[in-house]
């Protein structure tokens, strides 16, 4: 099983960040969205499962935690079905 992967990072220069661009820098060149577990995307990254528990950004700085997941694979949804307060469709794959 999969650690949790913690990635506080000040990128300098950088005011628009996208969680793909950051998994793949920081974590597997390859990353695959799974689809939503509650509300929680889960994503795939080298040969593991993890939900993606925080995604914050504040100017340069990205607070990122992924957490292994544990549950049922089929109780991940393709799509959400609930409120989001704000998706980016570019950075759900």
């Amino acid at each position: 099983m999969g650690k949790i992967i913690e990635i506080e990072r000040n990128y300098e220069d950088e005011l628009h960040h996208n969680l793909w661009t950051i998994l793949k820098r920081e974590v597997d060149e390859k990353p695959l969205f799974m689809g939503w577990y509650r509300k929680e995307r889960v994503i795939k990254l080298k040969e593991e499962l993890y939900k993606l528990t925080e995604y914050k950004c504040y100017h340069t700085e990205v607070w990122l935690t992924l957490k292994p997941f544990t549950c049922d694979l089929s109780k991940v949804k393709e799509k959400y079905e609930g409120e989001v307060d704000y998706v980016n469709g570019r950075e759900i794959g």
